[in-house]
């Protein structure tokens, strides 16, 4: 049985930069588009977390962060305090989570930076297909790259390749994420495709495009 909702809802389309993919490695951005249960956004996060997790080499290649950088970026934060912050400023709300992310990848890796900081895990709900679904829930993560695949007869669709059914060009796309970006702390505007704001934003247009009300 759900438990009972709370009156308001946050959709939160959010996205991770990692050091690596292994048990041991841990998260180094995390981004975030809030929203309310119409798709309106009310608040934009972006956080770099220092870590003594070494950058692997193919976790570089992917983000171009390397220790120095992050470092600089991070302003000295690990996660878990930017994370406990945030997750404080949602409380009181039903939440859906959404990632562009196969196999749960974002919500491990925050679960791992968690658990390896000596903190309890956060993601431990169902995944849906439904975005109605997840509305009926308390906190829920919809699986918008499910969802969107079922409607476009995929099985599976890169963030990239999804960007490119959108009716925006990539110049579109990129003139309005920078002027977005621009209110956000400590952006990296040299990267595009995996730094998570740039990632989170390509998705949040995703979210509009196919469920937007």
């Amino acid at each position: 049985m759900n438990q009972e909702l709370y009156p308001s809802t946050k959709i939160v389309v959010y996205d991770t930069e990692t050091t690596g993919l292994t048990k041991s490695d841990e998260v180094i951005q995390f981004s975030a588009i809030v929203m309310n249960d119409t798709l309106y956004t009310e608040s934009l996060v972006n956080f770099y977390c220092n870590t003594q997790v070494p950058i692997s080499t193919g976790a570089f290649s992917t983000h171009g962060i390397d220790k120095a950088r992050l470092f600089q970026l991070s302003e000295k934060k690990v996660f878990e305090d930017n994370w406990l912050e945030f997750i404080e400023s949602l409380r009181g709300n039903n939440i859906i989570w959404v990632s562009w992310s196969q196999g749960g990848f974002d919500e491990r890796l925050i679960n791992q930076t968690l658990a390896n900081n000596g903190l309890e895990d956060y993601f431990h709900f169902n995944y849906y297909k439904d975005l109605q679904k997840c509305r009926e829930q308390r906190e829920s993560v919809f699986d918008l790259m499910g969802a969107v695949c079922r409607k476009i007869g995929r099985s599976r669709i890169s963030l990239q390749a999804a960007a490119t059914k959108l009716p925006y060009t990539k110049a579109q796309i990129n003139h309005v994420y920078d002027g977005i970006a621009a209110q956000a702390p400590n952006v990296d505007f040299s990267q595009r495709y995996h730094n998570s704001l740039y990632d989170t934003f390509v998705t949040f247009l995703i979210l509009n495009h196919y469920f937007g009300v």
